[in-house]
């Protein structure tokens, strides 16, 4: 399947977070807040979304034939795996900086925007 996206090297880091942004919502990026808060946008896209989180594309087809149709459930397994540190998830850093400049460059979204969604989203549903 041929994908759209630009993939791009240098990824631009968001001006408004921190150099250590695991605290941004609070939380370190977490599968919960990821389903919450970014599946629901990006799992069309979801493959795209993980190469620019530098997972090979042999893992994301790997999971894309595990669960066909299923973008909502691939696109979790995604995160999952990149949460997990799995083999061939590259070393990008598990932080909110890294999950909004790979969803930015598939959608075209600022930093800011997706921020500003994020902190609406996690609002709208609490972590407990």
């Amino acid at each position: 399947m041929a994908s759209s996206f630009v993939y791009s090297l240098d990824p631009p880091l968001p001006s408004s977070l921190p150099a250590d942004d695991t605290a941004v919502l609070g939380w370190k990026p977490s599968l919960l807040l990821l389903q919450r808060s970014v599946v629901p946008r990006v799992s069309a896209n979801w493959k795209a979304v993980g190469l620019n989180l530098d997972i090979k594309g042999s893992c994301l087809s790997a999971i894309e034939k595990s669960k066909p149709h299923q973008p909502d459930a691939c696109c979790t397994e995604m995160f999952s795996m990149w949460l997990g540190r799995a083999p061939h998830t590259g070393g990008l850093p598990l932080t909110w900086s890294s999950v909004l400049s790979a969803v930015g460059k598939v959608d075209g979204a600022t930093s800011e925007e997706l921020l500003a969604e994020l902190k609406s989203r996690v609002e709208a549903h609490p972590v407990r």
